[in-house]
């Protein structure tokens, strides 16, 4: 067995540690690798915990029923639960463990939505592991604020997995830089710029045609049209941030004809920029 595991605090491990006066709080995080023996566990604890399969399997009761649960999932136990589950040595399994408590952990997970079952099957993800493996290194070594650090990577962390689960569930494509996330930063970076269509397919070596048809799958609008949003969104800052006149606006966000800006607003908003720009001075003038 390859074991690697980290501590906050130090407690037992059959009942685990409560920690109320923080909203969030790691007790311990790990690495196990089971190579010859099996092992078996039988036990309830007081914090929560998450266990991370990323090869072989394991074998879980879940509410009175034998799960086998393969790499690629995520078993999660709430406090007082009951945790029966072992480990095959022939399996060769690997995963990554946390537990963690603190007296905001529900929410987070309610509105991350990880309260429905135990068990969220994520695939093997490089970003997770990586995680995992940054919170085991900041315990480890215990620089200046290094629980806020892995706080911080923890929450993240549930972030990406409640992502991914949602991805899965509604057929969504997460974004990645290779691909058309790449294109979308560099659409934020260059919108003032006239960029044809045919710009950010080059980039990413695909035909105007494909190109067209995968992004709007990605994010469901044509190119142009999610261009058009992002100069909108700038324009409405530097309307309600700056002093800088429409035509100078409408310079910055990349239209050379200020009356053309101007409709393409109005399209977008519903009113022409001069008109927003006053409609917000007059409800800034109310809240004081």
């Amino acid at each position: 067995m390859i074991y690697n595991s980290a501590h906050i605090k130090e407690f037992d491990t059959d009942k685990g540690n409560l920690e109320n006066a923080y909203p969030y709080f790691i007790n311990s995080c790990g690495y196990i690798k089971f190579q010859s023996k099996n092992v078996s566990i039988h036990r309830s604890r007081v914090d929560y915990y998450m266990v991370y399969l990323v090869n072989g399997a394991g074998y879980y009761k879940i509410n009175g029923e034998q799960r086998t649960v393969e790499s690629g999932s995520i078993i999660l136990y709430q406090p007082h639960e009951e945790q029966d589950y072992y480990y095959l040595g022939e399996d060769n399994t690997e995963l990554y463990w946390i537990h963690f408590t603190g007296n905001s952990v529900v929410q987070l997970l309610e509105s991350l939505e990880l309260t429905n079952r135990n068990i969220f099957h994520v695939g093997i993800k490089t970003e997770l592991i990586q995680l995992f493996e940054k919170i085991i290194n900041e315990i480890h070594i215990k620089n200046f604020r290094y629980h806020s650090v892995c706080i911080g990577y923890f929450i993240n962390l549930l972030s990406m997995l409640s992502r991914e689960l949602y991805a899965r569930r509604e057929g969504a494509k997460p974004l990645k830089k290779s691909d058309i996330g790449q294109c979308i930063l560099k659409m934020q970076m260059e919108y003032q710029y006239d960029h044809p269509v045919s710009y950010y397919a080059k980039s990413i070596n695909l035909s105007v045609c494909r190109f067209i048809r995968k992004f709007k799958s990605v994010t469901n609008v044509p190119p142009l049209k999610y261009i058009e949003k992002i100069k909108m969104d700038k324009s409405k800052e530097l309307l309600i941030d700056t002093d800088l006149t429409i035509n100078e606006i409408s310079d910055v966000v990349g239209y050379n004809d200020p009356f053309y800006f101007s409709k393409v607003f109005k399209r977008n908003t519903g009113l022409t920029p001069t008109a927003f720009r006053k409609l917000i001075s007059i409800r800034n003038y109310k809240k004081t």
